[in-house]
C-alpha cells in the first residue's frame, strides 16, 4: 500500500496535464471602465498558447506525446470535490477498484480500464497504473488474435505507457525488472531508475522523533488499492524448450524373428523461436535417440538417432488461449545401428566391433500435430499430446568381406520404413 500524501505528489509528476479552457460564448470580465479594449481577445490569445504548450513533459521518461492519453471522461467525473471528506472518496475510489477487479475477473477489460482510471483519479497509487497496463495487454493479445493491427499497436502503446507510468511511481519496486521485460516484449523502452541519492558529506545527529519522510512513507489504512496487483500478465513467448518421451511402432517390421524393433521407445528434445507479428511462427530443431531393447535371448536389438530442423506453426483456441494446437514438420537427417548381446554369437556377416552388429545413416522427414495445455501464471509451462509419424530412408549399409549382401539385407530390415507413435512433451516458454 502506498501513503495516500506520496501517491498525490507521485499522480502530480505523471498524469497529464490540464488547462483552464478559454473563455466562453459569454463576454469575458474585464475593467469597466473600458469597454471596448481587448481584453476578451487578449485572454482567448493567451488560452490558446497555454493549450499548445507540450504536454509530455508530464509523461514519464521514454514515453511521447502521442503514447500519453487524455484523461478519460470516467476518471474526470470521479475527480474528488472540495465538497468531499476524505472519508467518502476512499469509499468511491474503494467502490471503483472492486468494478475494476470484478470487471477483470470476468475478462471484461475496458469495463476494468474505467474502474481503475476511476480510482486513481480519486486516490493515485502505483499498483493501479500496473493493474490498467495488464489490461491494455490483454486487448492488445485480443485485438491481434482477430487481425486487427491498428488496435494491437495502439494497446501495446497503452501498455506501455502504463507499465512506465509505475515504474516512475515506484522507482523501488520488487518487480522492477519483470515489469521492465514486459515493456521490452511490447516494443517499449522501460523508464531509467532513479540515481541514487548523494553520500551526505557530514555525519548527522541521530533524532528521537520520527522524521516527515518516515511519516510520509506509512502506509495509510484503508488505502483502496488492490493488493496485491492484478497478477502477471502471459509473456508474449519468443522460444521454447522442451523434452518429451514417445513410443512408435514401425509396421514393416512386425513379425521379424530377428531384430526387436517392432516398437521402439524414444527420448528427445525440442527447441523453436517463436516468431511473427503473433509470435505463432516455430522454427527450431528436433534431437531424438531411439531403440526398441535386447529382452529376447535371440533377437538382436535395433537402436536410431536422429536430428531434424523444425518448421510449424501453433494455433491458440479457448477462452484464455490456455490450449494450444502445434502442427509441426521436420526434415533431418537419421542413423540407425544394430547391436547383439554379449553373451550370443555374433552374425557371419557382421561389421564392427564389440557388440556393434552393422550401422548407416540416412535421411528423414517427420511431422506431426498435438494438443498443448498451458500453465502458469504467466503460461510459460506447456504439457502436450503428439501423434506424428517419422518416414526413414538408408543406404544399404556395410558388406562384410566374404558376403553376398549387406548385413541389413540379410537381416531384412528394409531400407525405407515409417514408424508412427506418440509423444508426452513438457516444454517453459520464454
Amino acid at each position: 500500500m502506498r501513503p495516500r500524501g506520496a501517491a498525490q505528489r507521485d499522480s502530480a509528476e505523471i498524469g497529464p496535464s490540464r488547462l483552464r479552457p478559454p473563455c466562453a460564448a459569454s463576454p469575458c470580465p474585464g475593467p469597466t471602465r473600458r469597454p471596448g479594449a481587448p481584453w476578451c481577445a487578449l485572454s482567448v490569445v493567451a488560452a490558446l498558447l497555454l493549450a499548445s504548450a507540450p504536454e509530455a513533459s508530464a509523461a514519464p521518461a521514454g514515453e511521447s506525446k502521442a503514447g500519453a492519453a487524455a484523461p478519460s471522461p470516467a476518471s474526470s467525473a470521479a475527480t474528488p470535490t472540495s465538497a468531499e471528506t476524505p472519508e467518502a472518496v476512499k469509499a468511491r475510489a474503494a467502490e471503483a477498484v472492486a468494478r475494476g477487479s470484478a470487471a477483470f475477473e470476468a475478462g471484461d477489460y475496458p469495463a476494468a480500464i474505467v474502474g481503475f482510471e476511476e480510482a486513481l483519479a480519486l486516490r493515485p497509487a502505483a499498483k493501479l497504473h500496473y493493474n490498467l497496463g495488464i489490461c491494455h495487454q490483454r486487448l492488445m493479445q485480443a485485438a491481434a488474435d482477430r487481425g486487427d493491427a491498428a488496435t494491437e499497436a495502439a494497446e501495446a502503446s497503452a501498455a506501455i505507457v502504463a507499465l512506465n507510468r509505475y515504474l516512475v511511481a515506484k522507482p523501488s519496486a520488487e518487480d522492477r525488472g519483470e515489469v521492465e521485460a514486459m515493456i521490452r516484449a511490447l516494443g517499449g523502452i522501460p523508464v531509467s531508475p532513479p540515481p541514487p541519492a548523494p553520500a551526505p558529506t557530514r555525519p548527522t545527529e541521530p533524532s528521537t522523533s520520527p522524521s516527515r519522510e518516515s511519516a510520509a512513507n506509512k502506509p495509510e489504512a484503508g488505502d483502496p488499492s488492490p493488493s496485491p496487483p492484478l497478477g502477471p500478465a502471459p509473456i508474449v513467448p519468443r522460444g521454447a524448450l522442451g523434452v518429451y518421451l514417445g513410443l512408435a511402432a514401425v509396421p514393416q517390421l512386425q513379425g521379424d524373428d530377428k531384430v526387436e524393433g517392432a516398437g521402439l521407445g524414444s527420448l528427445g528434445l525440442r527447441g523453436n523461436a517463436h516468431l511473427g507479428a503473433r509470435r505463432r511462427l516455430l522454427i527450431g530443431g528436433e534431437a531424438e535417440l531411439g531403440g526398441g531393447g535386447n529382452k529376447a535371448p535371440t533377437r538382436l536389438a535395433l537402436t536410431t538417432q536422429g536430428l531434424a530442423l523444425t518448421l510449424g506453426y501453433a494455433l491458440p483456441v479457448g477462452r484464455g488461449h490456455r490450449v494450444e494446437l502445434p502442427f509441426v514438420f521436420g526434415a533431418g537427417v537419421g542413423r540407425e545401428a544394430v547391436r547383439t548381446r554379449a553373451d550370443l554369437e555374433r552374425p557371419t556377416c557382421a561389421v564392427g566391433s564389440g557388440t556393434l552388429v552393422g550401422k548407416r545413416v540416412g535421411g528423414r522427414v517427420s511431422g506431426r500435430v498435438g494438443i498443448a495445455v498451458l500453465v502458469g501464471a504467466r503460461r510459460n509451462h506447456g504439457l502436450g499430446l503428439n501423434l506424428g509419424a517419422v518416414l526413414t530412408a538408408f543406404g544399404r549399409g556395410p558388406q562384410a568381406e566374404g558376403c553376398s549382401e549387406p548385413i541389413y539385407a540379410e537381416l531384412g530390415i528394409p531400407r525405407a520404413r515409417v514408424a508412427v507413435g506418440l509423444d508426452l512433451a513438457y516444454t517453459v516458454r520464454f
